[in-house]
């Protein structure tokens, strides 16, 4: 979310907004344009759920008493899950008389047992705005939730340019990650989740190989979410692509990134 909500926080602040981001202890955006806090300190990693869920809330209650304070109007949340923590930043928000605004990211979470529907419908007929980023999202809301669709307001996502770098040539990209100069590279990148259509790729592979004239190489980059590699990697064994599929099964430094968006000839999202 660090380029994400520093982009919305520029962006407002080019429309004479002063926002203050409040976000956890992992959060690395070098900022002079608007102010950044850190009250949610050791909110991830290994400890046990209950104490980081205590975390969770003493950042969020520094986070709105200090809006507060500083006279902060509205609290924007972004929603990728609708849990009793998210319920309490909204029923809490409210309590203070901040405005709700909420982006809803996922309508439904992408791991089971995250999102509680009685949670999600209270917290967002709760909010005096939803914003949704395509119809799609938007009619989900209004059909599964019962969002009011006078409140949901659609802004289609920002975009990355101010990240994109040609820095690295083409040729030293394949290089880099091993492609030969014949090969036709096709690249699967960013988090891995069971609905982002991984499975699909891979079933489709040996009709992109048959129908093509180029030798084809794919490669698979990025960190698995809540689940396994097994599924896939059944499949790449059965369907014979071990000799054609290349691994990067972990986070990718923004550092690396050029690397993989250079060397490709397709970026396949089978979202």
């Amino acid at each position: 979310m660090n380029y994400y909500d520093a982009s919305l926080c520029r962006s407002l602040v080019a429309e004479g907004v002063s926002p203050i981001l409040y976000t956890c202890d992992l959060t690395r955006i070098a900022e002079s344009q608007f102010e950044i806090r850190l009250p949610y300190v050791g909110i991830f990693g290994l400890d046990p759920a209950w104490k980081r869920g205590l975390r969770f809330l003493k950042g969020s209650v520094f986070a709105f008493f200090h809006a507060k304070y500083v006279g902060c109007r509205a609290a924007h949340f972004h929603f990728f899950v609708v849990g009793s923590l998210q319920l309490f930043n909204v029923v809490f928000a409210r309590a203070l008389g901040l405005r709700v605004v909420i982006t809803a990211h996922d309508v439904e979470s992408f791991a089971e047992g995250l999102s509680v529907d009685r949670f999600v419908r209270w917290s967002y007929s709760m909010a005096h705005a939803v914003i949704a980023h395509n119809e799609i999202t938007r009619v989900e809301l209004v059909e599964k939730f019962g969002v009011s669709n006078e409140k949901i307001h659609i802004i289609p996502h920002g975009n990355y340019e101010e990240l994109a770098t040609y820095s690295i040539d083409r040729k030293r990209a394949r290089e880099n990650l091993n492609f030969a100069t014949d090969e036709f590279a096709i690249i699967f990148f960013g988090q891995i989740k069971k609905v982002k259509g991984l499975d699909i790729l891979l079933r489709a592979l040996p009709e992109v190989i048959k129908s093509s004239s180029q030798r084809v190489k794919l490669v698979i980059a990025g960190r698995l979410f809540k689940h396994s590699f097994e599924t896939y990697q059944q499949l790449i064994d059965s369907q014979g692509l071990r000799e054609i599929v290349s691994l990067h099964l972990r986070y990718i430094p923004d550092a690396e990134l050029p690397y993989f968006y250079r060397a490709a000839d397709l970026i396949v999202l089978p979202y």
